[in-house]
């Protein structure tokens, strides 16, 4: 824990208190505590911030005992694409409105959009977690993310595909070296 202590005048100084402001919005403020006092006949707020310094131990969040997931090795590259667009937008939206990126939506969930592929609303509901709430603020958005994955069956006939527009099994029986 790291302690910082800001004095300023009670008749007001805004060159300090942007100064306080700006070391409070750009730190992890654990606790911050006031104290009205005066020198003379001269009036001061007195405030002490606590907070995590960077790249200290209790910064990083702890697991519950779980090993963390490489989401790269679970799902396909283009899968992976759209997570990552995913959590990109997730920060975003968590910074805009204020909150933790997990209370937007976890990795997990992203994970289970991507591989089902989900397309609505209604499929987005079958998400543990994801409720009515959640899904009114930040379901369109995750759906536009998500329609940029092609439909299951447009990536199976894709991974068939050797690129003439023909299934394997299609151009293996057409194969001139094959005899027959």
């Amino acid at each position: 824990m790291q302690y910082k202590l800001f004095c300023l005048p009670a008749s007001g100084n805004a060159v300090l208190e942007e100064e306080m402001n700006l070391f409070i919005r750009t730190h992890r403020v654990v606790n911050t505590q006031k104290v009205f006092g005066n020198s003379g006949d001269r009036a001061f707020w007195y405030f002490c911030v606590e907070y995590i310094a960077e790249g200290s131990p209790a910064e990083t969040p702890q697991r519950s005992g779980r090993n963390p997931i490489d989401y790269k090795d679970i799902l396909s590259d283009e899968e992976f694409a759209v997570f990552v667009k995913l959590r990109d937008l997730r920060k975003r939206l968590a910074h805009q409105d204020g909150v933790p990126v997990y209370s937007v939506a976890t990795n997990e969930q992203f994970a289970q959009m991507v591989q089902n592929r989900y397309r609505t609303i209604s499929d987005l509901k079958k998400i543990s977690g994801l409720g009515e709430g959640k899904l009114n603020k930040y379901g369109t958005f995750f759906l536009s993310i998500l329609s940029e994955l092609p439909n299951e069956s447009d990536s199976q006939s894709d991974r068939n595909d050797r690129g003439h527009g023909e299934p394997l099994s299609r151009v293996a029986e057409n194969d001139p070296r094959e005899t027959g």
